[in-house]
């Protein structure tokens, strides 16, 4: 057990126990043997002899009744890939485990976990097992995981975008619009469905001898890497060891290419003017008097030809541009840098880049049934984007995090029509997504939110999440209650832009200005809980936004709990 806890990798110690398991299970209790089969799953060694003999002792197990040692046994089980094997075992060791006779303080939260991934693991292995009671799936579904990256971690993530690997941070497998938990791929690509792992020491065995690291991967990342194969992903994992060599070495470029191009993963070919465009578009500011115009010729070359470079950084002598782009930019009105883009270039863009550069520039990415576009629609749609349309619409660029901030969306607009398009898009395609994310999340996808995440979720909303009597609602309730947020608060939401779009008159004198619902502080509802639950940074940005002082006579950014109280007394 010892060798184990501390996964060491001695493959003589854990072959002579497997071949004493006859004296075991005959002169130990089932706790000792459930943690003899904890150590071999901790350290993948599959034990033949154990399982075999453990196969004809079930009931050993089975009187005891010891929740935590049931559990351990069905887990070392999955873990070790044995599920298919000794399918009777896993089923009615699984059956005690979930049985009602167990009382809740119980499950601790380690029981709780295991029993979370034994389910998933033999889901996997195409294992039906019963399904827990609603009140266990709840105390299942409650588990809160802390998304702790490391320094490399965040190291080899930033390297994979400098060479063009799309992708994203703390991803679930279970699903497009489900959270990341216990088994949340570290860095993945969904539209290629490629996993990147990224193994710190604790993922490998020690060395008996010299106490140090091997090269050995320990049985729950084996596990797992099996499991997100047999859901469809390719896995590539990273050796902390090997990462280190690259680094000493400044080849982590090369290296991570290497590492994509063995295993035919697709890197994004970055269109440099596009990308320079669509990333500064924001540091340009257009004059107040008038839209800025384009030029129609580039400028000549000495040889009397244009050049290529001057062609795509012609900019008009109207513009205001910010200092450090004085001498090279793209046209500040370009509000559709992707419209000389070919269609192959743009095949090469993923679905979620497609995606977001439509909403930036007010275009539905869902269709007339509500669903999401193919990639197909998403590109047509891109080719299709009228220019003087676009540039009619100026969404602020931080509206993820500011809301819809009052300022003018329309300019230069001829006639009502188009003022009565911006508003529609303002409030059916940017109020919807942005305040409420989750509309488009089915039941099953909200079920599998933990009660954590639903309560936090309705809180920053500005909902409640007790009864009357004071007690914390059910998942059930709290699933609900975000069903309702879409007719309830986003009606008032809604409401309030189409005040603010009457009011102004429909862009009298060719500039109309919807202003956004009141956000003065949407946190007032939260309790003292909650807010200890955001994190500096979040509560920073809070602050600052609502132009509320961040930090002290020291000029260092206030405490936690400092920024929690100013919060209160916004």
């Amino acid at each position: 057990w010892a060798f184990g806890k501390f996964r060491i990798a001695s493959q003589k110690v854990f072959s002579e126990t497997d071949k004493r398991s006859e004296w075991i299970f005959n002169d130990g209790n089932e706790q000792t043997i459930a943690n003899i089969a904890l150590a071999f799953a901790s350290t993948g060694y599959p034990a033949p002899e154990f399982f075999d003999t453990l196969q004809g002792n079930i009931d050993k197990i089975s009187l005891s009744n010891n929740l935590q040692s049931v559990t351990n046994i069905c887990y070392a089980l999955v873990i070790l890939d044995l599920g298919k094997k000794y399918p009777v075992v896993l089923t009615s060791l699984w059956n005690l485990a979930i049985s009602t006779e167990h009382d809740d303080s119980e499950f601790t939260l380690e029981t709780l976990m295991q029993l979370v991934q034994v389910q998933l693991f033999a889901e996997a292995d195409g294992l039906n097992l019963q399904e827990p009671s609603a009140e266990l799936k709840e105390l299942m579904d409650s588990i809160e995981t802390k998304e702790i990256q490391s320094t490399y971690q965040k190291e080899v993530s930033e390297v994979l975008t400098d060479i063009g690997f799309v992708h994203e941070k703390e991803v679930s497998p279970l699903g497009d619009t489900v959270d990341g938990g216990l088994l949340a791929i570290d860095m993945a690509c969904r539209e290629q469905k490629v996993a990147i792992e990224y193994d710190g020491p604790s993922h490998f065995l020690r060395s008996p001898v010299t106490g140090e690291m091997t090269s050995i991967q320990d049985g729950p990342t084996k596990a797992k890497r099996r499991f997100l194969e047999n859901r469809g992903w390719k896995v590539i994992n990273i050796n902390y060891q090997d990462w280190m060599e690259a680094k000493r070495k400044s080849e982590t470029k090369e290296w991570l290419r290497s590492r994509l191009g063995d295993a035919n993963v697709r890197i994004e070919e970055q269109d440099f003017f596009a990308v320079f465009a669509e990333e500064n578009l924001s540091s340009i500011e257009p004059p107040a008097e008038q839209p800025p115009q384009i030029k129609e010729e580039a400028p000549k070359t000495s040889t009397g030809t244009t050049s290529k470079t001057d062609a795509v950084f012609a900019v008009s002598p109207s513009f205001t541009v910010s200092p450090f782009f004085a001498s090279q930019t793209t046209n500040a009105n370009d509000d559709h840098p992707w419209r000389s883009l070919s269609e192959s270039t743009l095949k090469r863009k993923t679905v979620l880049q497609l995606s977001e550069y439509l909403l930036n520039r007010g275009c539905s990415v869902t269709d007339s049934n509500g669903k999401k576009m193919r990639k197909a629609d998403l590109i047509q749609a891109v080719q299709s984007l009228d220019t003087s349309t676009v540039s009619t619409i100026k969404e602020d660029r931080n509206l993820e995090t500011a809301g819809l901030k009052s300022e003018s969306m329309v300019q230069g607009a001829e006639d009502d029509s188009r003022i009565v398009k911006a508003s529609q898009i303002a409030r059916d395609d940017v109020v919807m997504k942005i305040n409420h994310p989750w509309s488009d999340l089915s039941e099953s996808t909200l079920k599998r939110k933990t009660v954590v995440q639903l309560s936090e979720y309705l809180e920053d909303r500005g909902v409640g999440v007790v009864d009357e009597e004071g007690k914390k609602l059910k998942k059930a309730e709290l699933v609900v209650a975000v069903f309702n947020l879409s007719s309830n608060n986003l009606d008032n939401k809604e409401k309030d832009i189409d005040t603010a779009a009457s009011a102004s008159n429909h862009a009298r004198d060719s500039a109309n200005s919807i202003t956004p619902p009141s956000h003065s502080n949407p946190w007032i509802q939260l309790t003292d809980s909650s807010l200890k639950r955001k994190t500096v940074a979040q509560l920073t940005e809070y602050l600052v936004e609502r132009g509320a002082e961040v930090k002290g006579d020291n000029g260092k950014t206030l405490r936690k709990d400092k920024l929690v109280a100013a919060v209160r007394t916004l």
